[in-house]
């Protein structure tokens, strides 16, 4: 999938409602907008990281680069399914050159809090 298949790809960017939600920190669910979900032959994984300079999956020996959607929400369009495991790294500004962090998505895991907590 190319820069500009991400860019036309429908899934990039969530609902309208549901992006202002998110982006408010005031979505009941980010599990249903954040981290990897598949559509058809392709996942589509979103981060949310405020103020990154960028954000590149890594799958592997694979690096896919993120487009930044809105607000501090960034995606990429991954052009297969079955996503296991994967990485973030993510850019801050940082003085004279970036600060990179390579995390875990944390919304790659199934939510851990109840209906009760």
């Amino acid at each position: 999938m190319t820069r500009t298949d991400q860019l036309t790809d429908a899934h990039l960017r969530p609902d309208p409602s549901d992006l202002n939600r998110l982006l408010a920190g005031e979505h009941h669910d980010p599990h249903s907008i954040l981290g990897a979900h598949e559509y058809g032959d392709h996942t589509v994984i979103r981060a949310f990281r405020p103020h990154a300079l960028g954000v590149v999956a890594l799958v592997g020996s694979q690096r896919h680069e993120f487009e930044h959607v809105d607000g501090g929400l960034f995606a990429v369009a991954l052009p297969f399914t079955g996503l296991i495991d994967y990485r973030l790294e993510v850019s801050y500004p940082g003085g004279d050159s970036p600060v990179v962090h390579t995390v875990a998505d944390a919304y790659r895991f199934l939510p851990t809090l109840g209906e009760l907590d």
